[in-house]
């Protein structure tokens, strides 16, 4: 068989994109043109129109690679609560209709503000393809820190996983504080391999962070279970990632004190939880 012809079936795997989008207007162009010059081409690109009141939809709708999913109007504030989780499944959903057509491989999780190199897809297939125990990863967002020294989470965006993967889990966030989070954490826990790549890039449209919930963050935290050691000291890291610095620090410490959210299943709270102490220990051992 023809070598060029199998250099190319490997890197023509089927991936779907994903993410929502609330007017948008203004970077919702520049995202969908960097997914479709993608070097390896998305099955298709599903967004998750989130009762846009600008031009969002209509924008998305010049693309015939890109399948919207209308969301009512709302006039809640969710970003970073347990309802943006049902806005994301409101973008997952439609991947259910590709992979009974063929079996996707892999799904990415964007967002409305990310663009992504050219290249972007297929150096994360290039890893997954090297790694067969990788179930998610994804590249460094250029001018964002705070991912580049974690070791243990992936950002939201950017993120790719194994489709396979991610129906075994079930298929969709769950309704949960801290939803972002579960895959990760569940593939760590069933021994499988998370990262974020230094090597592979992409880069936010505006900057980050601006609307983040740092209490939900610290509900979060009390929802995983964090070892109480661990869950100060990732408060205590805001002081020196984020723009908001100590109210930041204050919020979520607050949150993980006061707050009262869903707790995850026994045995995921109890891997984290011994899994951060052990991170604790290596580190006052280290010589």
């Amino acid at each position: 068989m023809d070598r060029d012809y199998l250099t190319y079936m490997k890197k023509s795997p089927r991936i779907v994109i994903s993410f929502p989008a609330r007017n948008e207007e203004e970077t919702l162009g520049t995202v969908i043109d960097s997914l479709i010059n993608q070097t390896i081409k998305p099955v298709k690109i599903i967004i998750a129109n989130d009762g846009s009141t600008d031009k969002t939809k209509d924008i998305a709708e010049v693309y015939s690679e890109v399948e919207i999913n209308n969301r009512e109007k709302r006039k809640d504030r969710i970003v970073g609560r347990i309802g943006m989780s049902e806005v994301w499944n409101d973008s997952i959903i439609p991947a259910e209709k590709y992979n009974h057509l063929e079996s996707l491989d892999y799904i990415l999780f964007l967002g409305a503000d990310l663009q992504l190199s050219n290249t972007y897809l297929e150096q994360l297939v290039d890893k997954f393809e090297e790694d067969p125990l990788l179930m998610a990863a994804c590249g460094i967002m250029v001018g964002e820190h705070a991912y580049k020294f974690s070791g243990f989470m992936l950002p939201g965006g950017g993120r790719m996983m194994r489709y396979q993967y991610w129906l075994q889990i079930g298929g969709k966030y769950p309704l949960l504080q801290g939803w972002e989070a579960y895959p990760i954490y569940m593939a760590q826990m069933q021994g499988f391999k998370t990262k974020a790549f230094s090597d592979v890039e992409y880069y936010p449209l505006r900057p980050t962070g601006a609307s983040t919930d740092y209490w939900a963050y610290g509900e979060a935290m009390k929802a995983y279970g964090y070892f109480i050691p661990f869950a100060i000291a990732r408060c205590f890291k805001q002081i020196f990632l984020k723009h908001k610095r100590f109210p930041a620090f204050w919020k979520m410490l607050l949150g993980y004190i006061f707050g009262r959210p869903e707790k995850y299943n026994k045995d995921l709270r109890s891997f984290i939880k011994n899994y951060q102490r052990s991170r604790i220990k290596r580190l006052f051992l280290r010589k």
